[in-house]
């Protein structure tokens, strides 16, 4: 099986978050990700699995 590589944007919106947040997880090692050029590249099958499914994180209760 050949790896979906999302861009920092792409998971930025899965997570509806800012591309920045990915970027500091990404320097963090939160998430992995490979550097191509000028742009940060993510296997979408090594994210959390609530990004995978695009299911939302619950809250506290």
């Amino acid at each position: 099986m050949s790896p979906e590589l999302l861009t920092v944007g792409e998971v930025a919106a899965i997570f509806r978050c800012h591309h920045e947040t990915v970027r500091k997880m990404i320097a963090t090692h939160q998430i992995a990700a490979i550097k191509f050029g000028n742009r940060w590249l993510i296997d979408a099958h090594q994210l959390p699995l609530p990004a995978v499914i695009g299911a939302d994180v619950p809250g506290p209760v």
